[in-house]
């Protein structure tokens, strides 16, 4: 079986994993200069594409969940600190996702190659994962600006850090696609309510239980707003609280920029203190900006309102000493003539 190099799907991939229930369209080259051009169409399939299994709690589409549960293409899933989370695709493989990571998957058929081989899609987020593939397998995995296509019965490890994805192959082939021309750059950067840049500092300093709006501002490599743009808000720690409102309130919040490039999500802090990240993401990029959040406690016993409960306490005592030696009322104390003795 001759072996064959996929080239980068390009913009296409995000329609995969976003839209499941359409068709998907994966486009392959030949690995040599001169071969000719293959074209694979990626079916998505009727059915649940596989199922998570969580050693703990974790992150579905921004819901945590535990457990077992069946995958349908596209969601995004999250593991949280100090668990693991295996996914198992039916007739492709399996795949691991290290503490805190973040990916969707998808997955199809290539009527191109031995009629019918699956194919895993998958875009990492963020974080390391692991995958093993079965013999009749193949994948293609997003990571950043990197493209990977591995061959069937390939085992293999990617890992995201600082922006850039990281490969060790385990066993099989894996090939590094060229990175894509012409990506274009964006720039993103914090904003006030009324869009103007702000400096939030080292670290953003939150009251425990307390509601705030986070919003950023995502432009050209010319400050052009850029519209329409699928941000990624995660919070890095559990503690910190949650992002987004009601039912969808969850560690993680996805919102398209408006006209004016800026996307904003309710940030809901937790009730310990703590401290962690709160990361905006170009979804499908490696452009992120990432504060540090530290959750403080409120207390009412603070030096100042310790101070102003003292004076209204000691305002009260001397009132009350007051109502006391008048008798309780505003009468004037009459004076009382000596007795009279009488021999």
């Amino acid at each position: 079986m001759a072996k064959i190099r996929y080239s980068a799907i390009g913009m296409s991939l995000v329609a995969v994993l976003m839209i499941s229930s359409l068709p998907r369209n994966v486009r392959a080259a030949g690995g040599a200069d001169g071969e000719a051009r293959i074209r694979l169409h990626a079916t998505a399939f009727e059915g649940p594409i596989g199922s998570v299994n969580a050693f703990g709690a974790i992150n579905i589409n921004g819901k945590q969940v535990s457990g077992e549960e069946l995958l349908w293409g596209g969601e995004l899933i999250e593991a949280t600190y100090g668990t693991g989370t295996s996914v198992s695709f039916d007739m492709i493989g399996s795949v691991t996702l290290g503490e805190g990571a973040a990916a969707r998957f998808s997955a199809g058929r290539s009527s191109a190659e031995e009629a019918g081989r699956r194919v895993l899609i998958a875009s990492l987020v963020r974080g390391n994962l692991a995958i093993e593939l079965h013999s009749d397998a193949g994948a293609y995995v997003e990571a950043g600006t990197a493209r990977f296509t591995a061959l069937g019965g390939a085992s293999f490890r990617i890992a995201m850090q600082d922006g850039r994805a990281f490969l060790k192959t385990i066993s099989g082939t894996v090939n590094t696609e060229p990175s894509q021309q012409g990506r274009p750059t964006y720039k993103i950067r914090p904003v006030d309510e009324l869009g103007r840049p702000v400096d939030l500092g080292r670290t953003l300093s939150v009251r425990a239980r307390s509601t705030r709006n986070f919003q950023i501002q995502v432009t050209d490599e010319n400050d052009k707003p850029i519209p329409d743009l699928p941000i990624l808000f995660s919070l890095g720690s559990p503690c910190l609280g949650s992002l987004g409102l009601g039912a969808g309130a969850g560690s993680s919040f996805k919102k398209n920029t408006d006209n004016k490039g800026i996307a904003a999500v309710p940030f809901i802090v937790g009730a310990a203190k703590c401290v962690g990240s709160l990361t905006a993401k170009v979804e499908g990029t490696n452009t992120e900006f990432t504060q540090q959040v530290g959750v403080q406690r409120h207390s009412f016993w603070n030096t100042q309102n310790s101070l102003i409960v003292a004076g209204i306490i000691g305002a009260g005592i001397l009132a009350s000493v007051l109502i006391i030696n008048s008798g309780g009322n505003d009468q004037r104390i009459q004076p009382v003539p000596p007795p009279v003795v009488k021999p």
